[in-house]
């Protein structure tokens, strides 16, 4: 589990997926949480979002990518930044009214990575990065209480929707090319590679490395030699140099490729990557433990990028001691 820090391979994410569709498009994120010593307290959120006419969505389709409708809690308006620009205000307050009800607060920061999961594949897991939060009283050995929060931010699906692009078009690559591999023989290839190319997406693969076309090709060249080495005998399975020639014309131009897909796929991700969070909590009593990456005014702050959590989840984590128990 990643801990809340910028990370360099948000910066590489953006730079490869970031520009056709926003723009000069900005959105940031504030989220206020404030808990009380009786356990109540209130969840803020603000989204801001710069630079709208950049954005190839309709205002209903960024709604509902976002979850910022009226219907959810939202409430809108629109200002003029210094420089004359058009930002539109999205917030919204949570009241928690103990402490067995924060719980409320999971899932309330959601970005959909599509405005419809079209196959029955997308509706079982589909492409969504949203927030799970867990808060609890504690109590140590010399019987002082206090609190402690954590809370990840994380995705599903989105290195499943990148690989299952690739190897879909895999599939189809093997069919037409080498039209004598049985479809057992061309299911064990595809799977083989959709194992491979998930570890190597979740190191970064795909997403801006600058050496992503000699990956490419080592793990074209394993995956060919694994898939005809394992084959039995006398099995109608081409060669080593074959399957190793479909996998690199099937990765050729990975990057360009695989950043049309997104924009024209799944615009939230785009949204999301463009996206920056400022999260700042309040507890009550003394901070025994924290990963915060700064205390400003009295509250613990991070900052990240919903991009940090592609490959594994942030986690917010903050510990209290009360006064005198409290």
């Amino acid at each position: 589990m990643r801990l809340a820090k910028p990370s360099a391979f948000a910066a590489r994410l953006t730079t490869a997926l970031l520009i056709t569709v926003l723009g000069s498009g900005c959105l940031e994120y504030t989220l206020d949480t404030t808990l009380r010593d009786d356990g109540s307290g209130v969840r803020e959120t603000r989204l801001e979002l710069t630079g709208h006419d950049d954005i190839d969505l309709s205002a209903d389709d960024f709604r509902r990518l976002t979850h910022v409708s009226e219907a959810e809690g939202w409430e809108h308006r629109v200002r003029l930044d210094d420089d004359g620009d058009t930002v539109h205000v999205f917030v919204r307050a949570l009241r928690i009214g103990a402490l067995r009800d924060w719980e409320r607060a999971s899932g309330t920061f959601l970005i959909d990575g599509a405005v419809e999961q079209r196959a029955a594949a997308d509706r079982d897991r589909p492409v969504r990065f949203q927030n799970r939060i867990a808060v609890r009283r504690t109590e140590e050995s010399g019987g002082s209480v206090g609190f402690e929060l954590r809370e990840t931010f994380s995705w599903t699906g989105a290195i499943d929707a990148m690989v299952s692009f690739f190897v879909d078009d895999l599939d189809r690559r093997l069919g037409e090319q080498l039209p004598g591999l049985s479809a057992a023989g061309r299911g064990e290839i595809v799977g083989m590679t959709r194992a491979r190319l998930s570890d190597a997406v979740r190191d970064g693969l795909l997403l801006g490395e600058s050496d992503q076309e000699e990956a490419l090709a080592d793990l074209a060249r394993r995956t060919a030699q694994e898939a005809v080495s394992g084959r039995r005998a006398g099995a109608a399975l081409p060669t080593e140099a074959q399957v190793e020639a479909v996998l690199l014309e099937t990765f050729a131009d990975a990057e360009e490729r695989l950043t049309d897909y997104v924009e024209q796929r799944f615009p939230g991700i785009l949204l999301a990557v463009n996206s920056e969070v400022v999260y700042r909590l309040r507890l009550p009593g003394t901070i025994l433990r924290t990963n915060a990456d700064e205390t400003e005014d009295g509250a613990l702050v991070w900052r990240f990028s919903p991009a940090d959590a592609l490959t594994a989840p942030i986690e917010i984590v903050a510990v209290s001691r009360l006064q005198d128990g409290k």
